[in-house]
């Protein structure tokens, strides 16, 4: 049985939390007669319980824990929690794993890169390297840091060599191959492999009877991080100033991040929104399956943005064949390519009009339009998205 190893800082599982794309996918490579293993960080900051330091099993899938000196900070301490992950990652308990015959580096991070490439010369392994985010793109547009800032500096350096140096390139944005070429010029490398659901919630289609609300509302419900990225600015703008919807519509946001007291302290006295904790995937799932509309927005980056987006709670959202509105500034979202929801610019007066358009639509309405996602979202099961990386695997 060949081995591989994946080594992403932030991954998780869904009853603890953290990016769950490399579990599903490792449940169906072992079941193809891969071994899998996932490193990651023990004290990720998108996990709602820690991965133990060290080997162990969650649910069926096997992972390795690196604790690091640093937890989730913003500015340079993120940093260096990332390149504390890195040179962890040369101190592996090589006696504990078995060789790979395939490493798999997942950015972001990308500071294991080093110890990647040392690793595959030890070990004569092919090398795949996964781009979920394009860094430092992401952080010069979102966050304005110049191009010659010394950390921009050594990640531009380390994303050559990973792009140069890899035998495969794995992409989850439908557009970066622009992007990456412009760095390589070898299209003949790169794979597009997004991201997507279990068959298993796709195919427990919700009942919308089971809705629990104790009135008539439109419920909408928002999941993930409160962060810059997820641009929630200017809803809570519109939730503050929302009067004449507080008896036709209920609003949940549910997760965690630096910015959510800040939100909360704004729509505090808002009778009809509701902030909850960050949830188990399975839960959350369930709680859309009690929604009429879900949300999602993003800051207006044509320049990061054109290169494509790939959202987990997209493929979450239409799984449970819930019509989604979506703000945001010209983006070719999986809501644009399917049909299955209203697009709005990400302001409140737009994003008031996108309410009001689902409130005025009858249920049936809306539940064809997110029966067009859960059509839509069927192209991306990770029981097909596997097929593709084993097809990649086999050509190594």
């Amino acid at each position: 049985m060949k081995s591989i190893w994946i080594i992403s800082q932030n991954s998780g599982a869904p009853k603890i939390g953290g990016v769950q794309r490399h579990f599903f996918f490792s449940k169906i490579f072992h079941e193809k007669g891969w071994n899998p293993i996932i490193i990651s960080t023990s004290n990720n900051h998108l996990l709602i319980k820690s991965i133990k330091k060290g080997l162990q099993y969650i649910d069926g899938v096997k992972f390795y824990g690196i604790k690091t000196t640093f937890g989730f900070t913003r500015g340079n301490f993120r940093f260096l929690q990332m390149i504390g992950f890195g040179l962890r990652c040369f101190f592996l308990p090589f006696s504990k794993l078995d060789r790979p015959d395939i490493i798999i580096l997942s950015s972001m991070s990308i500071f294991p890169l080093p110890a990647v490439l040392f690793l595959r010369k030890f070990y004569n392994s092919k090398f795949i390297f996964e781009v979920r985010d394009l860094w430092p793109l992401t952080p010069i547009h979102m966050k304005k840091i110049s191009r010659w800032n010394p950390m921009i500096i050594i990640i531009s350096k380390l994303e050559k060599i990973a792009y140069g140096s890899a035998d495969k390139i794995v992409t989850t944005l439908e557009n970066s191959e622009n992007y990456i070429n412009s760095i390589i010029d070898d299209p003949q490398k790169i794979k597009h492999i997004p991201n997507g659901v279990p068959e298993s919630f796709i195919k427990n289609k919700p009942v919308k009877s089971s809705k629990k609300t104790t009135s008539n509302k439109i419920v909408f419900t928002y999941g993930g991080s409160f962060g810059i990225a997820n641009a929630l600015g200017p809803l809570i703008d519109f939730l503050q100033n929302q009067n004449e919807f507080s008896q036709k519509m209920e609003f949940n946001l549910i997760g965690s991040g630096y910015l959510k007291e800040q939100y909360k302290s704004r729509i505090l006295q808002m009778d009809n929104v509701y902030i909850e904790e960050k949830m188990e995937r399975g839960a959350f799932i369930n709680k859309l399956k009690e929604s009429d509309v879900a949300f999602i927005s993003w800051m207006d980056l044509p320049g990061l943005y054109k290169y494509g987006v790939s959202a987990q709670k997209y493929y979450d959202y239409m799984a449970t064949g819930t019509p989604i509105l979506s703000a945001q500034n010209g983006i070719n979202d999986p809501v644009r390519q399917s049909g299955c929801g209203i697009i709005v610019k990400n302001e409140p007066e737009q994003i008031k009009k996108g309410v009001y358009q689902f409130l005025s639509m009858s249920k049936s309405e809306r539940e064809k339009m997110g029966e067009k996602g859960r059509e839509y979202v069927k192209a991306f099961s990770y029981e097909r998205l596997s097929k593709k990386y084993i097809q990649l695997f086999d050509s190594l």
